[in-house]
């Protein structure tokens, strides 16, 4: 089973596309991103978890021009829904920022997925995200 769904914005893209068989979730974001992102965000990617649950599933987030996101509101709103994902079978977190990402922002991820539990890891190439993803997703 494959959807996916292209969403364009004034300002920015989101990408949501799933690979039942390997249980990936993907997510292509690229800012910078409008104050209601998180809304969007929300109602777009819940039918694709709730496609995955109750196995046990992954996702991989590549994500260009995120500063606009490094904001306390969005910190709070993304860790809420880290952790509801976590309910629906989310185990682990691959997250590939643009070559080059200020520690700034590299460090504020770390600070969201760190307040969530998940087992997660930053990269910068998105064949080692994948495979860091197929290794750990569990059943």
């Amino acid at each position: 089973m494959t959807d996916t769904r292209d969403h364009t914005q004034v300002q920015g893209t989101l990408r949501l596309s799933l690979d039942a068989i390997q249980r990936i979730l993907f997510i292509e974001a690229t800012g910078p991103f409008e104050s209601d992102f998180g809304e969007k965000y929300h109602a777009q990617i819940l039918p694709l978890r709730d496609a995955l649950k109750p196995i046990s599933w992954g996702s991989l987030a590549l994500l260009k021009g995120g500063e606009s996101l490094l904001n306390d509101s969005i910190r709070s709103f993304l860790i809420a829904s880290i952790k509801d994902a976590r309910q629906l079978g989310l185990k682990v977190t691959a997250l590939v920022l643009e070559p080059g990402s200020s520690d700034e922002v590299v460090q504020w991820w770390h600070s969201v997925y760190q307040e969530t539990g998940l087992r997660y890891q930053i990269f910068e190439d998105r064949q080692q995200a994948l495979s860091f993803l197929t290794l750990n997703i569990q059943p």
